[in-house]
């Protein structure tokens, strides 16, 4: 089985990969492990490090008021004290997820969000990076309790596994900030030449639209988020279209180099992805409620500057 995409209500985002350099001053900044393709439980996951693994500012959110808070919620044959098993694709890259420079441990805010879920809960999370392909199949497997990154919950997906909603997103389009393009959307950009990810959902909607263009958009396809920025910033491309939760941390992190040049494009909820019908997923819905209501939630999206990324209500499957 593999994640791919499919039109109209079951459409699936795949990962978008590498790590990001946000201006061409910061051209030097790659983090080094970016590009690693390992499995879960491999060198560059947070496997074992239990409350250590997390960075310093989200343990200083997690309180021992906090520890262990919803324990009762979970199934019987979870709460047993061994950390949970969290997966993620840490090729996404910043802010999301992406290995740390020394290719030892996973960062970002899929892995702040798995602490603070599991924390709630009583329990340590092991993290472990798997590439996007597997993550699904992983969870069907019960290779892992949850899986923590830029999911869209889609009613195909839902076929396959359930969703705690936590992450408002969709598309975005960024320009430099300079350019004369405003107003932009996937039916407005015929004729220009736009970067993408391989494989993205931002592929998969300009190939569709070019059909529809007296003049096709020249359609840019990068491996990295990292290689995109900088095409649109040499000005090889027009504009450079990726996930919402990512380009609002590149436009905010680009020293005022980008802007967004345009509204979200078919806006959508992320979610926290766990086997289908699993007794677990009450139990997350709680933990992340508990987070949102004590105020923990927002407090982990401002460290990445992605407040309008939140959304008010841990739903499952999109209520």
């Amino acid at each position: 089985m593999t994640n791919t995409f499919r039109p109209a209500n079951g459409r699936r985002r795949r990962a978008r990969v590498a790590a990001l350099t946000l201006s061409l001053p910061l051209a030097g900044v790659l983090l080094a492990g970016c590009a690693s393709t390992g499995v879960a439980g491999e060198p560059g996951s947070n496997a074992g490090a239990g409350a250590s693994g997390i960075r310093p500012d989200v343990q200083a959110l997690l309180t021992e008021e906090l520890r262990g808070a919803l324990e009762d919620q979970l199934p019987e044959g979870y709460a047993n004290g061994e950390p949970m098993q969290v997966a993620t694709d840490a090729t996404i890259g910043i802010p999301i997820a992406t290995f740390d420079e020394n290719n030892e441990h996973i960062e970002g805010l899929a892995v702040d969000m798995a602490q603070a879920v599991s924390w709630v809960l009583g329990r340590d999370a092991s993290i472990s990076h798997a590439v996007w392909d597997t993550l699904i199949p992983g969870l069907e497997a019960g290779r892992f309790d949850y899986v923590t990154t830029v999911m869209l919950d889609t009613e195909v997906r839902q076929e396959q596994v359930d969703f705690v909603d936590y992450l408002a997103d969709g598309s975005s389009i960024l320009v430099q900030t300079e350019s004369d393009f405003n107003d932009l959307t996937v039916g407005t950009m015929c004729g220009l030449s736009v970067g993408v990810m391989r494989g993205s959902y931002e592929e998969f909607l300009l190939t569709e639209q070019n059909p529809a263009c007296d003049e096709p958009i020249d359609i840019q396809v990068y491996a990295g988020i990292n290689e995109g920025m900088l095409a649109v910033q040499s000005e090889r491309v027009d504009a450079m279209m990726g996930a919402a939760s990512q380009l609002t941390y590149v436009e905010t992190m680009s020293n005022g180099a980008l802007r967004s040049a345009g509204d979200v494009v078919e806006p959508g909820i992320d979610g926290i992805a766990i086997a289908k019908d699993s007794p677990l997923v009450p139990a997350i819905q709680a933990a992340v409620q508990e987070l949102m209501d004590t105020g923990v939630y927002m407090e982990i999206l401002a460290l990445y500057g992605m407040e309008q990324n939140a959304i008010d209500a841990a739903t499952i499957n999109l209520g």
